[in-house]
């Protein structure tokens, strides 16, 4: 539980601005990055799957810190933005936040070297997931 408060935290600062203060001050050693990091880079698409309709598709950039923290970046496709995306993972879980405001909440499992799982963008409809390595 602390952990997720912890990151909810991070993201309520980041998202006003105080990243640097809220990752020396609120984090400590939760967030530093760790000596030990495996990075991974999926191909994304987040859809409804009772329509098929609003498919959300880019790329996700991941780096696992051996503490159970994930970073990384959402890059959406066609798009040059960067969106911070922050997390863990514990096992074959992980759980995701992709952005801020009106950000989407991933929660999945890995299957071989495939993540597949819910999404939520605080909307009351479902979505699914789903993420194939580069």
């Amino acid at each position: 539980m602390k952990r997720f408060v912890t990151l909810s935290l991070l993201v309520a600062l980041v998202a006003a601005g105080s990243v640097g203060i809220a990752r020396a001050t609120v984090c400590g050693s939760l967030c530093a990055p760790s000596q030990a990091q495996n990075a991974a880079s999926f191909n994304i698409s987040i859809w409804n799957p009772l329509t098929a309709d609003y498919p959300v598709t880019g790329t996700i950039d991941l780096t696992y810190h051996a503490n159970g923290n994930v970073t990384g970046f959402y890059h959406p496709a066609g798009l040059p933005s960067r969106i911070p995306v922050v997390g863990g993972r514990q096992g074959d879980a992980i759980w995701l936040t992709i952005g801020f405001e009106g950000s989407w909440q991933l929660t999945g499992n890995f299957h071989g070297d495939t993540i597949v799982g819910s999404a939520n963008n605080g909307t009351p409809h479902p979505y699914s997931f789903k993420a194939t390595p580069v």
